[in-house]
This record gives C-alpha cells, structure tokens and sequence, in this order.
C-alpha cells in the first residue's frame, strides 16, 4: 500500500504537513503483490497506473479502495494541495498571485487539471464511492483492515502510536506495510512540497530593559545556538534523559518528559527557543533522530519525512488580519467542499459546468474579497513566507 508524504500506502505526499503511503498486503499471493510493488509511483501518471493495477489485482480483496481520501469540512482541500500543486503551470502564475491565492490554490492555473484527475478516478472506480461523505470511523476501519490502496496523508500519520494504522494494519493483514512515496511530482515540471507554516516563534527584547539586560539576553541566546549548548539544552544529560547514543551521537532512548526527572525535565521548544525542535547538523541526521520516535518504523519514517521536505516550501501566512476570511470564511468552506464533491464525482462531460457553476459560486459568496484583500496586504508587505517559484524566475 502506498501511502503519500503527505505520504502513506503507495505513499504520495510528502510534505510535512502531508504525506503518502503505500501498503501492499500479502494475501493475495506473489503474482499479485509483486505486480503492485513493481508500480512505486513517482508521478502522476504512475500512480494512474498503480491504482488500475491495484484495482484490477484485488489489492485489497472484493473490498478494495485504490484511493482512499478523507474529506475535511472545516477545510475541504486539506490534504490537497499536493495534487493541485503539481498540475499548476508556474509560468503563468507571479509572486503576487501566489500571495493572493493562498487557501485558493485550485484557482490558480493548471490546478483544475487536478480535479479533473481525480473525476477520472472516480469514474473508473478507483476512489470510494463514499466520496464526500465525512466518516472518519469508516475511513480509518478500512484502512486498517488492507481495503486501501494509497492514502495522502501527514508525513507520519501511518506511523503514529496513537492512532495505530500500522500496528492494527499488520495484525489485521500480516506481512502488509505502508510505503512511503512522492507520486504528486509533475511529469514535466518543479517539486514542491508545503511544509509549515511560516509563523515560527517570535523572539524580541523589550525596548525599555536596560542596556545591561538586553546584552544578557543577546549573550545567552548566543550560547543557546551553539551546537554543544543546544544539544545539551533538547536532550539533557546521558544517565539521566538518555543512556545510549548512535553512531552519530543521537540519544536512542530519550526518555518522555513525564518519565524523567524533576530536576533534569527539558523541552525542546520550550528549552531552546532559539530552534523550534531538535536539530542535529544536518536535516539528515534531523530525519534520523525524529524517526526514533516511531520504533519499529524508522526506515520508512525517516524516508517520509525525507519525501516530505524534498521542494518543500512554506505556505505563506499574513501578519495582518485579514477580516474578510473571518468574516465570510465559513461560507467559502462550505461551497468548496461542494464544489469539491461535485467535480469529482459528476460525469465526465459535465465536469467543465460543474466546475464553472461552483468556483463562480466561491468568488461571489466572498472568495473574490479575500482573493482581493490578500492581494493587498501582499503589496503592503504584510506577509511571511515565499513563493517556490521565486529563484526560478
């Protein structure tokens, strides 16, 4: 199974916020996994292929779901815009318009192309017929019991203890995994993966301390960023938070704060402000450490997140508020996910019209004024982030 980075199942997204993963269950027999796992997608165009290939071998036995996809009503196309990114055609988009279309990047050029995709998939059987309807317990069932086929979802949402997917996964269907992927590449085209957010943590001296403080406080951020202060700082000390280490001097067994204790209990983001999360030299020794986490699945932990960062480029966030996503924000939501269930699961031919219809829809019930007042606090500088494209240009 394939699972996107995202990435879980045949795994896609990768990104941190989301991810893709693969996972093939054995029951079937060789003839039939080998020809699936033969089929690790890397592109679109692959992944077509693998999801016919999944279908048409059963993956999953008479219930088999090539494509799951969980529907968010609070925000229709979370989860989305790996697919879409990869159909837009950058050259016909500029920063302004990347700034100004956040939240909307279906409306940008090309991205439509990825609904139609997925049209397609419905319409030859290859996504749940269940499409559109919210339901968690049922998604996450038949995740667990080998029904799926490739799912988009965080970077390690197939890995995480709490929710259990592999673990229940491998108990349901024994020898059955979750492979990481990237299958959202563009044929012919960049890579780019959202990560998070560009908020960060804001790091300020108060300008009425006195001179004396505020060189104090300049000199221990200094020494927090230096690499023996700020290991010791997010992992504490060996024999008290740790007691083994890696070849590259990871700890092994860091111990949850609530088991350590009192006096050597630390937090990465609260003890070293200065590096939201841990930091090791290098984001490959970075990769390593945080797939410690996930015992008995570091391998393919590592190489989601890995998957995830490749192209990886922060969604923009404004610093200003922009009252018209408060103010009619719930209304956009609502007729995106109409739209969304609409374009996917309507005939072939009346695709274009659906899309038409609901995208007009948005503008008019208020996507067009925040389209509009992001576009201004674009221009008024109020904004964090980048647009991936900019170096291209």
């Amino acid at each position: 199974m394939f699972s996107a980075s995202s990435s879980i199942f045949a795994e896609v997204k990768y990104g941190m916020r989301n991810g893709l993963s693969i996972a093939i269950p054995p029951r079937f027999g060789a003839s039939s996994s080998d020809v699936i796992s033969s089929i690790v997608p890397t592109n679109v165009e692959e992944l077509y292929a693998y999801l016919k290939a999944a279908k048409e071998n059963n993956l999953g036995g008479a219930k088999t779901i090539p494509y799951s996809s969980d529907l968010y009503a609070a925000d229709p196309f979370y989860g989305w815009t790996f697919q879409m990114d990869s159909f837009i055609d950058y050259s016909q988009v500029t920063e302004e318009d990347w700034m100004a279309y956040h939240e909307f990047h279906y409306l940008l050029p090309g991205a439509k192309e990825a609904l139609r995709w997925m049209n397609k998939f419905y319409n030859e059987g290859l996504v749940t017929d269940y499409f559109g309807i919210e339901n968690s317990d049922q998604t996450n069932s038949d995740r667990v019991m080998g029904y799926d086929g490739f799912w988009v979802g965080n970077w390690d949402a197939a890995w995480r203890m709490e929710d259990s997917f592999s673990q229940d996964l491998e108990k349901n269907v024994p020898g059955a995994s979750w492979i990481a992927c990237d299958a959202f590449k563009a044929v012919d085209g960049p890579t780019v993966h959202e990560t998070y957010t560009a908020a960060g943590q804001a790091l300020f001296i108060p300008s009425w301390v006195s001179e004396e403080v505020a060189v104090a406080a300049i000199k221990y951020l200094d020494w927090m960023s230096q690499p023996e202060s700020l290991f010791a700082l997010q992992n504490g000390e060996m024999g008290h938070n740790y007691t083994t280490v890696d070849e590259n001097g990871i700890p092994t067994d860091l111990k949850n704060i609530n088991d350590t204790e009192d006096a050597y209990k630390l937090h990465a983001t609260d003890g070293a402000p200065i590096c939201n999360g841990f930091y090791y030299g290098s984001d490959e020794l970075n990769y390593t450490a945080s797939a410690m986490g996930y015992p008995g699945y570091e391998d393919v932990v590592a190489d989601s997140l890995a998957i995830s960062m490749d192209g990886g480029y922060e969604p923009i966030s404004f610093t200003r508020t922009i009252q018209s996503r408060i103010d009619l924000g719930s209304t956009v939501s609502s007729k995106e996910g109409e739209l969304l269930v609409q374009a996917v699961t309507c005939a072939p031919d009346q695709f274009d019209a659906i899309w038409d219809e609901y995208t007009n829809a948005i503008l008019t019930s208020g996507g067009q004024t925040i389209i509009d007042e992001q576009r201004a606090a674009y221009n008024e500088g109020a904004y964090r982030g980048f647009y991936p494209m900019a170096e291209a240009e």
